[in-house]
């Protein structure tokens, strides 16, 4: 079997080497190149044609995310963006997810060399992991599989408890189909929606606002207490996962901190399992792009419920894992493009 070749980018000298020496300590993993700046990045990349790329956003000359750009128009190829934690990262780091960023790995902070190297140690499997995952992606889906997300027309609404609720669970390739398709629920939608979305908990704050910007429902950090209202969508914060239960009129949501057998949080299946219980044929559970099998017995528990379930199509997945798995369970009613979900949605509210 052949290795995958990578291509690293970063604008120290240092991080290349280290990242280089853990990625060709994975013996599936060859590292072929190394740039500094985005404009090397470029230029090489159309030379060596790697399988996948480490890409940093803070660099001289050309940015990650101008190289970014210019990489998905030029020679598609599957991008995980290894860069640091701040806001401003963040911010930058969602925006390389909608650019075409397969998957991200948070980078050590600024630390002593020796610290660096012990932080560098505890990532090595995750960005193994993801590049194994970027390496099996159809490059044609790198191309914008969706157009530009406008900004949602906000109007005042309302919120009532909802005796409806929508479940979606998403991983990797989700957030860019997230800030696809909150935005076209429609601002009097008669339901409450909860969204698992796996990602480091750093990234969630401003996932939503990103989210809250561009969509016409209510966008928000779910809260234990929080009644579960009509047009509002509630976001799993940190390292918790949503679950919802039954008060005199609707549903309050709590929190829950427990390990998922996934190994991964929010979990989708204990989202979707607590939100059956409540709203048993008046729930739908959706499944967008990622891997593994989480969501499958959450879709599962909601079809035994009398509920609805949508899953994303392959054509239209970055990685078709969970909506594959949980279609071969036999446990959807709808596959999907990505583009028709909302629209598949609203037939059933």
């Amino acid at each position: 079997m052949d290795k995958i070749k990578v291509f690293v980018v970063d604008d120290s000298n240092f991080m290349r080497k280290i990242i280089t020496d853990m990625l060709n300590s994975d013996p599936q993993i060859t590292v072929i190149g190394t740039a500094s700046d985005g404009r090397e990045t470029v230029e090489k990349v159309k030379a060596l044609a790697p399988d996948v790329i480490t890409l940093d956003i803070i660099m001289p000359e050309m940015d990650g995310l101008t190289a970014l750009e210019q990489i998905m128009k030029i020679c598609p190829t599957p991008v995980v963006m290894f860069s640091k934690v701040t806001r401003d990262g963040a911010e930058a780091t969602l925006k390389a997810l909608e650019f075409g960023a397969v998957d991200f790995v948070t980078k050590p902070q600024d630390a002593d060399l020796g610290s660096i190297k012990m932080e560098i140690d505890k990532v090595k499997t995750e960005l193994s992991d993801k590049i194994k995952i970027a390496a099996c992606i159809d490059r044609n889906k790198l191309k914008a599989l969706y157009p530009p997300t406008r900004s949602g027309e906000k109007i005042t609404n309302v919120a009532e408890p909802t005796e409806r609720i929508i479940c979606i669970g998403s991983s990797a390739g989700g957030p860019k189909v997230l800030m696809e398709i909150v935005p076209q629920l429609p601002f009097d939608l008669n339901s409450g929606v909860l969204v698992a979305q796996h990602m480091p908990s750093f990234f969630i704050k401003s996932f939503t606002e990103r989210l809250s910007n561009i969509s016409k429902i209510s966008v928000r950090e779910a809260r234990i207490g929080d009644i579960v209202t009509s047009a509002t969508a509630f976001l799993a914060p940190e390292s918790y996962t949503i679950k919802v239960e039954k008060i005199k009129k609707g549903s309050a949501i709590t929190l829950s901190s427990e390990p998922s057998v996934h190994r991964v949080k929010p979990c989708i299946d204990s989202m979707m399992e607590a939100a059956a219980q409540v709203y048993g044929s008046n729930s739908i559970g959706v499944l967008l792009s990622g891997m593994g099998r989480d969501g499958v017995k959450g879709l599962q528990t909601i079809k035994a419920a009398g509920g609805k379930t949508i899953v994303q199509d392959e054509s239209s997945s970055i990685v078709f894992g969970m909506a594959k798995a949980a279609i071969e369970e036999g446990v959807v009613d709808k596959v999907v493009s990505a583009n028709k979900i909302i629209e598949e949605i609203i037939k059933l509210i």
